[in-house]
């Protein structure tokens, strides 16, 4: 849903390893690290989802991981296999996909819309150039 080319790249590019949580290219390639807008959402993210976690485990809502799988299984199949095959954690899972993207949203459009128009500056400046050379 990128406007910027750097983004859509970086998505077509991340989808497939992000299913199997190897999220480097997404890390790197935005770049998260070591962005100002960013960084804000990769912090932030992580602690809610910790927070809403433990309490629904400390409350028995939802059942507590005994069984270590293997860190590429996918997120869903992970917390079901993890917790004993307890659909609880399976909806803890989707909630807690549905909540990074709500989390990541705002900021994400921000920062894509400073590379469009950055990329749309760069592109003023080439096209500007290329009719001064052929002039």
């Amino acid at each position: 849903r990128a406007r910027s080319k750097q983004l859509k790249e970086v998505g077509k590019l991340s989808i497939t390893p992000s299913l199997f949580n190897i999220n480097e290219p997404v890390i790197f390639g935005t770049p998260i690290v070591m962005n100002p807008i960013l960084i804000v959402p990769f912090i932030l993210n992580p602690v809610l989802i910790t927070i809403i976690s433990w309490f629904l485990m400390k409350w028995d809502l939802v059942r507590i991981p005994f069984v270590m799988v293997p860190w590429t299984t996918p997120p869903i199949i992970a917390g079901f296999l993890a917790s004993g095959f307890s659909m609880s954690v399976v909806f803890l899972n989707i909630f807690s996909i549905i909540l990074s993207i709500v989390v990541f949203y705002p900021f994400f459009k921000i920062y894509d819309a400073q590379l469009a128009a950055d990329e749309s500056d760069v592109k003023k400046e080439d096209s500007l150039e290329s009719l001064l050379e052929e002039i």
